[in-house]
């Protein structure tokens, strides 16, 4: 009797042991996790549960449950970062991505111009520069603005109603 009680507290110590241990891993694991970014997280649920559907169908379609987690896996994470992001963020990153093209074709049109060209078609382009990083200011404080998330379209400044992407 006294051997099992010893053995049982043998055993007790064991399990707290292994628990505090554990206990500190997922402490350490929720601590990197914290730092990380909100797409990180999504993403990374997003490839766990690739990689969870990866094995589970593996075995029903007789494939390896390595060569379809795999793909699964990169899958999840794509699709847990763009679901984080959302339809709005996926159009702001489209707006600022059309407005740097924008913009670098106005540099590029103006640092090519002639050293006699007029003042007026250089102050044209740099006023359409002005206006296109105006715009995008605009578009940025609008799409971050919870108040206006009715607004639709890179918007021009100056209360007009033409957008630059409709």
């Amino acid at each position: 009797m006294k051997k099992d009680i010893e053995s049982s507290i043998s055993d007790l110590e064991s399990v707290t042991s292994n628990t505090e241990k554990t206990l500190d891993k997922l402490i350490q694991a929720s601590e990197k996790a914290d730092a990380s970014s909100s797409s990180t997280l999504f993403g990374a649920a997003g490839g766990i549960i690739g990689a969870l559907a990866g094995a589970l169908i593996a075995p029903y379609i007789a494939l390896s449950a390595l060569l379809l987690s795999t793909p699964l896996t990169a899958l999840g994470i794509i699709g847990g970062i763009l679901v984080y992001r959302g339809r709005n963020g996926i159009k702001l990153e489209k707006m600022i991505a059309q407005n740097r093209i924008a913009c670098d074709e106005v540099l590029d049109r103006i640092n090519s111009l002639p050293e006699n060209a007029p003042q007026d078609v250089i102050d044209g382009l740099w006023d359409n520069y002005n206006i296109l990083n105006g715009a995008y200011r605009n578009q940025a404080a609008i799409a971050l603005s919870p108040k206006e998330k009715s607004k639709q379209g890179l918007m021009l400044p100056g209360g007009s109603k033409k957008t630059l992407n409709k």
